[in-house]
């Protein structure tokens, strides 16, 4: 990664051409397409995990757009410039409406572009985990080719916490935590602050890291930055991480996954149950496309021979039977 004084946020977001989608309670989401430099046959939707926005994902935007992809992005509800409840922090009181405004973004604007290749989604964390939720639910909207994930947030990570008390903790504790003062940060959780890249949690390249926390910390609008969580989002978080574990089994989209097994902050071996193709990247921290650049290259070498198996898929017509029908 080029590790030239970063842009300011206005140049980050000249990038995009930048939208808002009405929804149907009031709310909007700030969305954007990438402004290519090149001709584009496919398509991509790149769902941001929790807290992040738009323009942290320049560096993958352009490197699909390389690859003949239109890309599609926006700040989910409640961070970045979408319509939140309140400032500066997570506050859902169900996932479900999440999972409605994927379903709008999905249907009214990616898929009424056409494309001549491939249609895809890419999603991360909780970006992945709304993407699931929508393309396993029982009416699901028309499915992309392939769906590509990057640590699929399914559990909390309790890495610290015994293992004896782990269920006690994603019982008993998010139920009673969850149901008083719900607005009110969930224990552990504060405003954002500035991580120096010793604490880091989220990746291991020092430059990617301290790029998005000057974004967050000086850089973009005070009123785009989002903190920890509430208690009702961490109750919301975990019913739905219940809801999605009962349904993976509808996915059909292909799908490739790459996998956190040592994840601090969702958990590491419950992203294996995800269906579908996956790799996992031992000793990597959360932040798969802020990963060194070797890592990356690793991923990107993955996704090529993905997308090539898609389109192979694509171009052949699925097998007739040659057996005649009984008299």
């Amino acid at each position: 990664m080029n590790t030239a004084k970063p842009p300011t946020f206005a140049e980050l977001s000249a990038r995009w051409e930048l939208h808002q989608l009405p929804l149907p309670d009031g709310a909007q989401l700030r969305y954007g397409w990438w402004k290519q430099e090149t001709a584009t046959h496919g398509q991509i939707l790149v769902l941001p995990g929790r807290g992040e926005v738009i323009e942290k994902y320049n560096e993958v935007a352009g490197e699909w757009a390389a690859r003949g992809f239109a890309v599609l992005c926006f700040d989910p509800r409640g961070q970045g410039g979408s319509s939140r409840e309140i400032p500066h922090r997570s506050y859902i009181k169900s996932f479900d409406t999440y999972v409605n405004d994927l379903r709008l973004l999905w249907q009214d604007v990616a898929l009424a572009q056409s494309v001549t290749d491939l249609r895809l989604i890419c999603a991360h964390s909780t970006g992945a985990h709304i993407a699931l939720r929508l393309l396993t639910d029982p009416n699901p909207p028309a499915p992309p080719d392939g769906l590509i994930l990057t640590a699929p947030f399914l559990e909390f990570s309790l890495a610290t916490t015994p293992w004896w008390a782990q269920g006690v903790i994603r019982t008993v504790a998010l139920h009673v935590v969850g149901r008083w003062n719900t607005k009110e940060y969930a224990p552990g959780q504060e405003d954002h602050a500035y991580t120096p890249f010793a604490q880091s949690v989220h990746t291991n390249d020092p430059a990617r890291h301290e790029h998005w926390q000057s974004l967050q910390t000086h850089l973009m609008p005070k009123d785009y930055v989002t903190g920890g969580v509430t208690r009702a989002w961490a109750l919301a978080a975990y019913l739905s991480n219940r809801k999605l574990r009962r349904q993976l089994g509808r996915l059909h989209p292909p799908c490739l996954s790459f996998l956190t097994p040592d994840d601090r902050i969702v958990d590491g071996p419950s992203q294996t149950q995800v269906p579908g193709t996956q790799i996992l990247l031992p000793g990597e921290k959360h932040e798969l496309w802020q990963a060194p650049d070797g890592v990356r290259t690793k991923m990107w070498s993955h996704i090529d021979a993905f997308l090539a198996t898609l389109r192979t898929q694509k171009a052949t017509p699925p097998a007739c039977s040659s057996r005649r029908p009984p008299l």
